[in-house]
């Protein structure tokens, strides 16, 4: 079927006939067709960023937009698999001045850099992705922040919800569970992790970061909050301190299901250690990591 269904969109697409007629539309200065050649498909510039929420994906993401000229950024992508078809729909000649969508990017120009951004996503679900979107490893990026953080930040959302206990234990340990996930996604494609905490410590981190994509590291407003990017403990603050952004932890450390879930749970410490040792520098010396430290 599959043989084909391809013999079939060959024949109706890519004959010696449509190809002709696509050089003498393109001499002669006609309106392209709707329809591309899969070696205009591969020149989309296409990146794809997989992380959990309260995980500081927007300001990755945000930063990476600024560093890639007329990109869209597509926040919690829903097409897994930003096939050809899907894509090839939406090429027009003229560049989309819209930065930002959620789900799915409208009209783009075939010019434009898009960022798929996957957010809370299954080991499958995000196995597939790279399966069927092969991106390069210099075009993925799998962002991980200190666990300690995240699920505070978790854990304070589940509060302000007025969430009954059993109801905050149960997201507590899917939020554990999620965050394991993604460093053993990690772990099965170690050149693509980002690790935020690191990200936001060094300068130095971030510029090697950018270069290895062949990019350009850029510093404006990196630390400043807007929109959905806001911090949930300090909303009035436009910019926020990088030392803040790293303890965060401090906020519920003594809450009964915190301690519970995470602070008692040694397979994360153990993860979040060997995160440090293998992708960070500036961390292994600072003092709100020690409380993780064990045998």
């Amino acid at each position: 079927k599959i043989r084909k269904a391809g013999q079939v969109h060959v024949h109706e697409h890519h004959h010696i006939t449509m190809r002709a007629g696509q050089m003498n539309n393109v001499m002669s200065g006609s309106k392209p067709q709707s329809s591309f050649l899969l070696s205009d498909y591969n020149k989309i510039n296409k990146y794809y960023v997989f992380g959990m929420t309260r995980n500081g994906n927007r300001a990755i993401c945000y930063w990476l937009q600024r560093m890639l000229e007329k990109s869209i950024f597509i926040n919690n992508a829903s097409n897994l698999e930003t096939s050809v078809e899907s894509l090839s729909m939406d090429i027009v000649p003229e560049i989309n001045k819209t930065r930002y969508y959620d789900y799915v990017a409208d009209k783009f120009s075939i010019m434009q850099p898009l960022i798929f951004f996957y957010e809370n996503r299954s080991m499958e679900e995000m196995l597939s992705v790279v399966e069927k979107s092969s991106p390069l490893e210099n075009k993925m990026i799998i962002v991980l922040r200190n666990p300690y953080n995240v699920l505070c930040s978790k854990l304070h959302i589940f509060m302000k919800k007025k969430m009954k206990e059993a109801e905050i234990k149960k997201e507590m340990e899917e939020s554990v569970q999620l965050w394991k996930t993604y460093y053993y996604l990690g772990c099965r494609f170690p050149e693509t992790v980002l690790v935020y905490d690191e990200w936001v410590n060094s300068k130095d981190y971030r510029v090697k970061f950018a270069q290895k994509r062949c990019l350009c590291n850029n510093e404006k407003d990196i630390f400043s909050v807007n929109g959905h990017g806001v911090s949930l403990f300090n909303t009035s603050l436009k910019v926020m301190a990088p030392e803040e952004l790293l303890k965060r932890y401090e906020i519920h450390k003594d809450h009964k299901i915190y301690k519970e879930l995470v602070l008692a749970d040694n397979e994360l410490k153990i993860m979040w250690n060997s995160t440090i040792e293998v992708h960070c520098t500036t961390l292994k010396n600072y003092v709100f990591n020690k409380m993780f430290l064990i045998e």
